[in-house]
């Protein structure tokens, strides 16, 4: 069953109105069920500015929590991980210069298993860049490197959720 927008506003509303003390059980949480992938999340973004991982990490546990309301979903493992990371490297390495045309390949079916989180992660993405009070101003690298990550977390979470064939 995949995520629908709805789910998505309602997760990212929760957990937008959680306090520090709420955030911090979310991560734990969140680490404890898919450890791998959590680590994935901090240790690709271990480089980037505090603001970045800040965001990366709020957008991750919005994507977590989306899954856990709607599937049962398997512990994701690294091999899993780093399969999806090439691939998802391929991809955008491949898409337009343009990011008008990049971004709109990237909400077609056929380049994502989860349209709804994959139009999330742009929205929430260009927002950061426009919002003047909670701005988080988003270089293009930087941009591209949030959708790769939160892509291949998208992506390893849908197959998890999914019968091993």
């Amino acid at each position: 069953m995949p995520i629908t927008d709805d789910i998505i506003e309602s997760c990212w509303r929760t957990i937008g109105a959680l306090n520090e003390i709420g955030i911090r059980r979310l991560q734990r949480s969140s680490g404890k069920a898919q450890e791998e992938l959590m680590t994935f999340l901090i240790a690709w973004n271990s480089d980037q500015r505090r603001e970045v991982v800040e965001l990366a990490l709020y957008l991750g546990l919005v994507i977590v929590e989306a899954f856990s309301r709607t599937v049962a979903v398997r512990r994701v493992s690294e091999e899993d991980i780093l399969r999806l990371l090439s691939t998802n490297q391929k991809l955008i390495a491949g898409l337009p210069e343009s990011l008008e045309e990049g971004v709109a390949l990237l909400t077609s079916p056929e380049y994502v298993s989860e349209p709804a989180i994959m139009r999330y992660i742009l929205s929430a993405l260009a927002e950061a860049s426009d919002d003047p009070e909670d701005s988080v101003e988003l270089s293009d690298d930087e941009f591209w490197h949030l959708v790769l990550v939160l892509k291949t977390c998208s992506d390893a979470l849908h197959e998890a959720s999914a019968p091993k064939t």
